[in-house]
């Protein structure tokens, strides 16, 4: 009897409907997991590790990672635990693109806006996701089966927010690839050239500007499954 091979997922909001689109258009998968409520904090301080070299998230995030663990077949406490394949999705790239620091730095074309060189943006950038790389290191340090996805591009270039998400996207994948995560980035397959997502990606909500839908989503999961390596029926 083959058994059904699992996966667990976790990170920010988007974490939901990489959940959903498993289970929904992926049968030959047991999906586990879903968002753990970082906030701000993912910016910031949301884990540590102990003496003994073992991770653990800040609360509340913390009891909502046993919680997605405990519904695995997994009693444990910490990630590093845990031996499935994880698909994360965590990578402040939207999160980063949205700030207001970027207003008084937009590029050249705009007006009473001062340039920005390229080490002061990426310097800026690390300071911003510095927790972020932290947390991918120590995981690529216990050779956890991990990939990172990258959120769906934005609705607008509203303010030059689309192009300042590419650039940060840029980044982000230079990173955790030197980090030693694979990135699952549908970027280029998904936005058109400015960076702004395609119509057919968005959810029917048009309050909902920051997720994209079921179609991008079942992309994303299917492009992880392949990155990790899953072997399935299907």
């Amino acid at each position: 009897m083959t058994l059904q091979p699992r996966v667990l997922v976790l990170g920010d909001s988007h974490a939901i409907g990489l959940v959903q689109a498993l289970r929904q258009t992926r049968p030959d998968v047991q999906a586990f997991g879903g968002q753990l409520t970082f906030g701000g904090r993912a910016t910031g301080s949301f884990y540590f590790c102990d003496e003994q070299g073992r991770l653990r998230f800040l609360s509340p995030v913390q009891e909502q990672f046993e919680g997605h663990a405990r519904a695995a077949g997994y009693d444990r406490q910490d990630l590093l635990d845990i031996d499935l394949p994880i698909i994360l999705s965590l990578s402040g790239v939207q999160w980063v693109a949205r700030q207001p620091i970027w207003d008084q730095y937009l590029p050249a074309e705009a007006t009473g806006c001062h340039f920005m060189s390229r080490q002061m943006f990426e310097t800026i950038l690390a300071d911003f996701l510095r927790e972020i790389f932290a947390f991918y290191a120590c995981l690529a340090a216990a050779n956890k089966p991990v990939t990172a996805t990258i959120a769906p591009g934005l609705r607008s270039n509203d303010g030059h927010r689309a192009e300042i998400f590419l650039k940060v996207r840029d980044y982000v994948v230079q990173e955790l690839t030197k980090i030693g995560i694979p990135v699952v980035d549908l970027t280029g397959q998904t936005c058109d050239p400015s960076g702004v997502l395609e119509e057919e990606y968005w959810r029917e909500d048009s309050q909902d500007i920051t997720h994209a839908n079921l179609a991008w989503a079942s992309l994303m999961v299917d492009a992880c499954l392949k990155q990790l390596g899953v072997q399935t029926l299907a």
